[in-house]
């Protein structure tokens, strides 16, 4: 099964840790979410199962081995906010092989979900075109890291992932979408929920 995380730190500005954190994900076949600046968070996960084995580092260890390697650097603060499975995920890019809509029995694959919406976010597509379509749609990246500068992107990118879930869940995400609305925000300031919005919005809140 795959794993996530969520770690806070006081800036990320060193071009070099950048180059790391980048390396890092891409050996261990990570993807997520890289803000920079002040203050610094990271929020990614993995690895995918590739053609049903295991990649190099165990998936119940690569996340932890990330964070193990993050925290041996050198930080003003560096803060693990959570780690934890990732619910309802198989973890595996067979789905996308089998299955345009990535679908892994209950609604599309969480791990598929964040790569597609990290792909929407870097194309600017709204949640409504982040789901290929068709026999010939390309697959997306199920790891490395999508760098970003603003908080509010971090929770765009996770309700746009939260959304193509519920979206297939509801047998909507094969279909063509004549809108181009993005996901919604919690209004009147509910508690966000979800696969990603919601880990996330809980690890953000813990000392």
């Amino acid at each position: 099964m795959s794993r996530r995380t969520v770690m806070s730190f006081h800036h990320i500005l060193s071009r070099t840790k950048m180059a790391t954190l980048h390396g890092w994900a891409r050996e261990l076949r990570l993807c997520g979410i890289l803000k920079v600046g002040y203050p610094g968070v990271l929020v990614c996960a993995g690895p995918p199962v590739v053609d049903g084995a295991a990649s190099q580092a165990p998936a119940d260890d690569a996340v932890a081995e990330y964070v193990r390697r993050i925290k041996r650097l050198r930080w003003q603060t560096c803060t693990l906010k959570a780690i934890s499975d990732l619910p309802g995920c198989s973890g595996s890019t067979m789905a996308m092989k089998r299955d345009t809509a990535g679908r892994n029995g209950g609604g599309l694959d969480p791990l598929v979900a964040l790569a597609r919406a990290l792909d929407a976010f870097q194309r600017g597509a709204s949640s409504a075109d982040a789901t290929p379509r068709g026999p010939a749609a390309k697959a997306v990246s199920l790891h490395g890291l999508v760098q970003i500068e603003s908080m509010k992107d971090i929770t765009a990118i996770l309700r746009t992932a939260d959304q193509l879930i519920a979206d297939s869940r509801d047998g909507r995400a094969q279909q063509p979408s004549s809108s181009s609305s993005h996901a919604k925000a919690p209004s009147g300031g509910a508690q966000a929920t979800g696969v990603w919005e919601g880990f996330y919005s809980e690890a953000m809140r813990s000392p």
